[in-house]
Formats: C-alpha cells, structure tokens, sequence
C-alpha cells in the first residue's frame, strides 16, 4: 500500500492499515529513485539550458516545502480546492523531511542505478543489457 494510502487512511480516517515498507526490505529489493524526471538524450542536447532551469525551480520547490512544509502544503490546496486538505497536510508533513538529500533535490548515484538495473535483470524484466551510466545525469542540476 502507499504511504499516502496509509496516510489517507490511518491518519485521516481512522482506519487501521497493515504498511509493507520497501525500504525494510533492502536486503532482497534494492532502494531506487522515485520520483523521477525523464528526458530523452535528444531533448536534453536540445534544451539543456529550459531543462536546467526546470529543475533548478523544482529544487527550489522541494526546498521550500521541507523548510516550511505548512505553507507548501497551503499553496497546494489554496489553489486546486478539490485536493483533500487534510490528506495533503499529513502527506507534506511526512514527507518534507524526506525531500532533500544532504540539503540538496535531485542528485543520484550510479551505484544505485547500477543495482536496480541488476535486480531487475536478476528478475527478467529486462531485454538485454542496460548502459547505466548513459540513463542518468546529475549535469542540469542546480549547484
């Protein structure tokens, strides 16, 4: 179940809900990254600069909710009034904390891709080998 499920029914309903947790399960699931931002090789030679600065605003983002997750949230529902307050106030709450990564958004490591792409062969859900270090860049993020 996701984390926001649970949420939406633990904390907001009242509801008990059984959690399996991916990452307490490190040692046969690897941990990946969710969620991710794609782009083709071709866009990103094309529009390095416009994608740069998306993710430098969605840094930004990511930024100031985890500073302030209380008016991250407010922005949210103030604006899209079919959201479920109470549900996106306890979802931003859990996950403001988990937005950054040693203070930064967006950075990865080729070592986890390497391990997911692994796993992923080890289970037969890939067709052929994957060039791990040409699926990711950390080169258009901010800083």
């Amino acid at each position: 179940m996701q984390r926001l499920d649970r949420i939406r029914a633990d904390e907001v309903r009242g509801v008990e809900a059984t959690e399996i947790r991916f990452d307490d399960h490190l040692d046969c699931i690897p941990d990946w990254y969710t969620p991710l931002v794609l782009a083709s090789a071709a866009r990103v030679e094309a529009s390095a600069g416009d994608l740069a600065g998306f993710l430098a605003a969605t840094a930004r983002g990511y930024a100031d909710v985890a500073a302030d997750p209380a008016a991250g949230s407010a922005a949210m529902t103030d604006d899209v009034l079919e959201l479920d307050a109470e549900l996106i106030d306890t979802a931003v709450a859990y996950y403001a904390d988990r937005f950054l990564t040693d203070g930064a958004w967006g950075p990865m490591d080729g070592a986890v891709w390497s391990e997911f792409a692994d796993f992923l062969g080890d289970a037969g859900l890939l067709e052929g080998e994957v060039d791990v270090e040409s699926a990711w860049t950390n080169d258009l993020l901010p800083g």
